[in-house]
């Protein structure tokens, strides 16, 4: 069994204002406990979250500071997964097709990218507030 961890998680986490805050941390002791199995993020996550920490936040540097520590410091929770081979390539074909004649609302070049991988390692569940994953 194996989970994803997405931006909206961590954003939650480290963020005390974040909608998601108390489901964030809730989940925290989920995953903590080891029920959900093996778990992974995307170094597309962490350049996301990092992104929307700092401007959420108005760049407080607490709130930055524990971002980095959930990526690469002592509060590391998933292994983190890159592109291999032919992924990007993947993750493009996808881009285009799920935007494809889409004029409201696109999807995520990260988002494609979330699921192109977790489609390669077979993880199944993704701990996200996006609706895009529904289903």
């Amino acid at each position: 069994m194996a989970i994803f961890l997405d931006t909206g998680f961590y954003l939650g986490l480290v963020h005390s204002k974040d909608a998601h805050h108390e489901q964030s941390k809730s989940i925290l002791n989920k995953v903590k406990a080891g029920i959900f199995g093996r778990l992974y993020t995307f170094n597309y996550v962490m350049v996301e979250t990092a992104t929307l920490a700092g401007s959420r936040s108005g760049n407080d540097e607490r709130v930055i500071n524990n971002t980095q520590r959930y990526f690469i410091g002592d509060l590391i929770l998933a292994v983190s997964i890159r592109p291999t081979g032919n992924d990007d390539e993947k993750t493009w074909d996808l881009f285009r097709k799920v935007n494809s004649g889409n004029k409201e609302k696109i999807i995520s070049f990260v988002v494609c990218s979330n699921l192109i991988l977790c489609k390669r390692y077979q993880i199944d569940q993704i701990v996200s507030y996006d609706g895009h994953f529904e289903g």
